[in-house]
């Protein structure tokens, strides 16, 4: 099955992280992220943190990244849309 599947998936809340730090103009993690994702497929030593599984938090039905508090990177329960 490793064969076929990628070791790495662009997943969303790995982007929203990124896009949280670009927009105070580092764009270090955007850069990481596109990088990995040309060889998707690969062992890439020192990128093992993004193969690891999603946070709990990001499997919540209906979570909606808008719903994050700026900065915090954890969703915000008064913001939840379901």
């Amino acid at each position: 099955m490793d064969a076929v599947n990628p070791k790495y998936v662009l997943r969303n809340y790995l982007c929203q992280s990124a896009i949280d730090v670009a927009e105070s103009g580092d764009f270090g993690e955007v850069r990481r992220l596109l990088k990995l994702m040309e060889r998707p497929y690969d062992e890439q030593p020192g990128m093992e943190k993004y193969a690891r599984l999603p946070p709990a938090w990001a499997y919540r039905p209906g979570f909606l990244f808008s719903t994050i508090k700026r900065g915090s990177g954890i969703p915000d329960p008064d913001t939840l849309f379901y």
